[in-house]
């Protein structure tokens, strides 16, 4: 796709309630921005006009092209700090008691991933389409159709 088609797409996807759908790879990908609280939008995918909730739990084909992937930590930043400190004044011999027994857990800079079905923007979500999927193409029927007024005839 060239980017004049993404900055197309970045301005369909302006207005909350708003829909772009592309072809990724022989996926039908809908992005649709939605309310996600009071005073932020988000844009939320389906793929072939689903989501099933398994896509954030396994290892999928859909979750690896289509779905956001979120960085945190286990513990909150002062529980962090203070984890810090005092493995700093433990023993030695504590510290691999530790680290056997909780093993990642034991380190204060301990991460997991998941993975969300909302994109914060168009930047991020065409970042990863793009790094993720070898052919994307946007389907530019349905813009047509809601143009013409749903009678399903082209100008």
């Amino acid at each position: 796709m060239s980017n004049e088609d993404w900055t197309e797409i970045n301005k369909r996807l302006s207005w909350l309630g708003s829909a772009v759908h592309l072809n990724c790879d022989g996926y039908k990908l809908g992005i649709y921005r939605v309310r996600r609280t009071e005073m932020r939008d988000c844009l939320v995918i389906y793929v072939n006009g689903e989501f099933k909730r398994g896509w954030g739990s396994r290892d999928c084909e859909e979750r690896k092209r289509f779905l956001c992937p979120i960085k945190a930590y286990y513990y909150k930043p002062k529980v962090r700090a203070a984890m810090k400190v005092t493995r700093a004044k433990q023993p030695k011999y504590i510290q691999v008691i530790t680290e056997k027994a909780l093993g990642k857990l034991a380190d204060p800079d301990a991460t997991f991933t998941w993975y969300s079905q909302a994109w914060p923007n168009v930047k991020k979500l065409k970042a990863h389409l793009v790094k993720n999927n070898k052919q994307i193409s946007i389907i530019r029927e349905q813009a047509e159709e809601k143009a013409n007024g749903g009678n399903g005839t082209k100008n």
